[in-house]
């Protein structure tokens, strides 16, 4: 019984921090993240305690010279961006997790509390809110998920202080021509969101509110919500208003939403996913990670290597495989699973890694289609089948009592650094593993 997990020093030390935050409060006697104790400190106490998980790891960022590191995107890492939402982020932040276990030797992930590393100046650039307390609580509710992953090496909550300059991180990575090439993706985005984004104004008890509808490639979900202080000044019509009052939703002008700059709060999220992603690939060297069709697309602009992109594409489409049930199996069963069935796990990655070489080495430089669905038949399929049957096994095991569900979503694991931000000599050359949709 062979283990795939490398013996190495984890670095985080997740035991002296959850001790810690059992020791103020900020735990249950579950080892629960207590929102009302997270309410209740004063913000003093909270920022200590944001700084003390923050920079826990202090210089142990050790790095894993393997083609099986990984670094998470903000997204994938159950950030604030795309979705604030606290279950969505916890959902999303569980699926990087089994995605660790499945594939890598470690993923370094955006740690939720980078907004308490201080400034350069020594300050901390946030202020008290209600927000902030539920994304501090958010953040507990991922790192205590993530604990015994984090306990074997497997991820590292990285800290990313953003006191960087995209332009300067983009022609570092991609050339002198870069800061003009991400000038035009971003101003590629907000020409789109004003061509495709609908916004409406809408008051309910928590207020005025934006309601932004825009395709899923531009907006997480297709839908998000901006808070508003008051009416638009330009909109301040007795009828707006008596629509307002009534609790009709009212229609905001493509010049409204322009003069508001809407699409620019947007877009500044994308460049600060893309500055975390920049400024980690270059510290940590590792094949970077994400399913964020936005961040893609940047990035796509940014390495302006075509071909890169479309043997991805290929990849993605045709080596991507879902595993049943992998989605409702908890992270700690999975994980023992992995430790106990090691050999399988190491037959199934390295069936991956042979496809993904296969397809990226093609002579022609771009593979067709239907060799990337042969190799997936002979290579992949078999080893699929065999850590399905374990997942199977594990879910049932899991399972204690009551009516068992007879179907159940899968993740879809698959091969392709969308990014382009490893070189793709050294793409070819370590068969790197990447990310595709978790669906």
């Amino acid at each position: 019984m062979n283990s795939i997990l490398t013996p190495l020093n984890a670095g985080y030390p997740i035991h002296a921090v959850l001790d810690h935050l059992s020791s103020v409060g900020l735990l249950d006697r579950r080892a629960a993240p207590d929102l009302e104790r997270v309410r209740a400190l004063s913000f003093g106490q909270l920022v200590d305690a944001g700084v003390f998980i923050a920079r826990a790891g202090g210089g142990n960022t050790v790095r894993v010279e393997s083609a099986f590191s990984h670094c998470a995107s903000v997204g994938l890492s159950g950030g604030p961006y795309p979705c604030v939402s606290s279950d969505c982020r916890l959902d999303r932040a569980r699926d990087l997790g089994r995605y660790a276990i499945m594939l890598s030797d470690r993923v370094y992930t955006y740690n939720p509390f980078s907004q308490f590393v201080p400034a350069p100046s020594g300050s901390i650039e946030i202020e008290d809110s209600v927000d902030v307390r539920l994304d501090f609580w958010t953040g507990l509710r991922i790192l205590c998920e993530w604990a015994p992953l984090i306990e074997e090496g497997l991820v590292f909550p990285f800290p990313h202080t953003d006191h960087y300059c995209h332009w300067c991180l983009a022609k570092r990575s991609f050339g002198p021509d870069a800061g003009r090439r991400l000038d035009e993706g971003i101003s590629t985005f907000v020409r789109r969101f004003h061509s495709e984004a609908r916004v409406t104004l809408r008051q309910d008890d928590h207020g005025l509110q934006l309601e932004v509808r825009a395709p899923g490639d531009l907006i997480e979900h297709g839908r998000s919500f901006l808070s508003v202080e008051k009416v638009p000044r330009s909109m301040r019509s007795p009828r707006v208003l008596r629509c307002l009052s009534d609790g009709d939703p009212v229609e905001v002008s493509r010049r409204v939403v322009q003069g508001l700059k809407i699409a620019t709060s947007y877009s500044d999220n994308l460049l600060h996913a893309v500055r975390y992603g920049l400024v980690a690939n270059q510290l940590l060297r590792t094949s970077y990670v994400t399913d964020g069709q936005a961040e893609i697309d940047l990035l796509t602009t940014l390495s302006d290597r075509r071909d890169i992109v479309e043997r991805n594409r290929i990849s993605a489409k045709h080596l991507s495989n879902v595993i049943p049930f992998l989605r409702q199996l908890p992270i700690g069963p999975l994980l023992k699973l992995r430790i106990h069935e090691g050999d399988a796990f190491l037959r199934y990655r390295a069936a991956l890694s042979e496809a993904a070489a296969t397809v990226l080495s093609a002579q022609s430089g771009t593979p067709s289609e239907r060799d990337a669905r042969a190799v997936f038949k002979d290579v992949v399929a078999p080893e699929l089948a065999r850590i399905g049957i374990l997942v199977r096994g594990a879910r049932r095991r899991s399972l204690s009592g009551g009516a068992r569900a007879v179907a159940g979503w899968g993740i879809a694991l698959g091969v392709g650094i969308y990014s382009g931000l490893v070189p793709a000599e050294l793409l070819e050359a370590s068969k790197a593993l990447g990310a595709t949709a978790l669906v």
